[in-house]
């Protein structure tokens, strides 16, 4: 323990906070933005936003936020906007034929890439609920994660459009938001196995 000749107080070195850079050079920008010398952004950081848990998807229900699980199941119908990626990482577009999920004509991945465009019209997939409350959706052999994406914070509602006849139709306001991605570790299980 030091004690301050002027002030007569005491201070502990140990718990002062030295900054990793010269304050009168270029330091870099760190975020949140703090005059330099405020202290540890650590202790800081939690002073201000708190404490945060880290990141486990195992404990998000995304089908209780989408509305597909829980009180009132079923109950009101409502639209879903998913959001798939531009590209999807099928060998096989699945074939829609008499509802039945089977491996189509065949495309090569690495000759073709698959967007939805290019998936046919109708039964494309199967979505699984589970009852910890994750969502899997099937397309072909590929499993993708279906978790809920950001709240609609605007009105926003979706419309088919018919270019050849010029017709569009409103189908109803948007109520949620999925956001669908690969199953990477299904992907790699797959890879494993070949």
């Amino acid at each position: 323990m030091l004690v301050d000749d002027e002030s007569g107080s005491s201070t502990d070195s140990e718990n002062e906070y030295k900054e990793p850079w010269d304050p009168y050079s270029n330091y870099p920008v760190s975020l949140p933005l703090r005059p330099v010398g405020s202290g540890n952004p650590e202790v800081l950081n939690v002073e201000e936003f708190g404490k945060h848990d880290e990141y486990d998807e195992t404990k998000i229900n995304s089908a209780l936020e989408l509305g597909l699980s829980g009180p009132g199941d079923g109950d009101q119908k409502q639209l879903i906007f998913f959001q798939f990626p531009e590209h999807l990482p099928l060998d096989q577009v699945p074939d829609s034929s008499k509802g039945k999920e089977t491996a189509g004509s065949s495309t090569n991945a690495s000759n073709k890439r698959v967007g939805l465009k290019d998936l046919p019209n109708g039964h494309i997939g199967k979505m699984l609920v589970y009852k910890s409350g994750a969502i899997k959706l099937k397309l072909g052999d590929i499993i993708f994660d279906v978790s809920s994406g950001t709240p609609c914070g605007s009105a926003q509602s979706a419309a088919m459009m018919d270019m050849k006849s010029k017709d569009c139709c409103v189908l109803g306001k948007v109520n949620k938001r999925a956001v669908v991605t690969p199953d990477l570790n299904s992907m790699l299980d797959k890879i494993n196995q070949l």
